[in-house]
């Protein structure tokens, strides 16, 4: 894991945006990358017990001709249904992952259907904001996976594991529908699900828990991020722009 910004936001200096940065040799790059953020703070401002923060979008020009962005996951309230069942892992109670299912299910129902509407109202804004830019939407890595097992996946159940592979297979459909359909490109790198939390240390692209992987708890880790820039920079190869600016 790389270092932490000071600030609420804490973003890090190994992202995938600013591992694409690199990749693409862009001269200049603008993160407004922030933890928690949800759809409404893309173009809108946000207030935190400290400081108010600006929209993202804010950070978006005429001249900006590449933006990358990683949208919806907060919106389901992912950090909630991470939290339930990192504590049903550390508890080692099944019952206790089915209650996370219980307790979050139809609230992730809801937000799934609307969620199409407020990804596009987000699109428009950015191309209003920077009309000439190529506009990347990434997809989420799965935590966990059918196709791989371990103590994780015994511990929470098959119930809890596969509905938590179901919604995040269901965020992606949605985030790529409308990409599609709003002009931008969606990107998840191949084969995800053999990189999840029971992959090797080494091989995981993201974590329930990071201990292993110096990364953040249910976050890509420094290889997930590399695989997601990587993928991204593929995708930008067939792509009409090149990388001049990014946030």
């Amino acid at each position: 894991m790389g270092t932490i910004t000071e600030g609420f936001c804490a973003r890090s200096d190994d992202n995938y945006p600013a591992e694409l940065a690199s990749l693409v040799g862009a001269a200049e790059f603008i993160d407004a990358a922030c933890q928690g953020a949800h759809v409404e703070h893309m173009a809108g401002k946000r207030e935190t017990p400290d400081e108010v923060l600006p929209a993202q979008i804010d950070a978006l020009d005429k001249d900006t001709d590449l933006v990358t962005m990683s949208i919806g996951g907060n919106d389901l309230d992912f950090v909630g249904i991470l939290e339930c069942m990192q504590s049903a892992l550390e508890s080692e109670d099944d019952d206790a992952a089915r209650g996370c299912v219980t307790e979050f299910a139809p609230s992730t129902v809801e937000t799934l259907v609307k969620l199409p509407t407020y990804l596009a109202e987000v699109y428009g804004k950015i191309h209003d904001a920077a009309p000439d830019a190529t506009v990347v939407t990434t997809g989420y890595m799965p935590i966990l996976s059918t196709e791989q097992h371990c103590r994780a996946t015994e511990v929470l159940g098959e119930e809890a594991v596969v509905w938590a592979v179901a919604l995040t297979n269901a965020l992606n459909s949605v985030i790529e529908t409308a990409a599609h359909q709003n002009g931008a490109l969606f990107v998840l790198p191949q084969g995800t699900a053999w990189h999840s939390t029971c992959a090797e240390p080494a091989d995981r692209w993201v974590a329930l828990v990071g201990t292993e992987t110096n990364s953040y708890p249910a976050h890509p880790t420094p290889a997930g991020q590399r695989a997601m820039a990587e993928a991204v920079a593929e995708a930008l190869a067939s792509a009409p722009t090149k990388a001049r600016s990014e946030t």
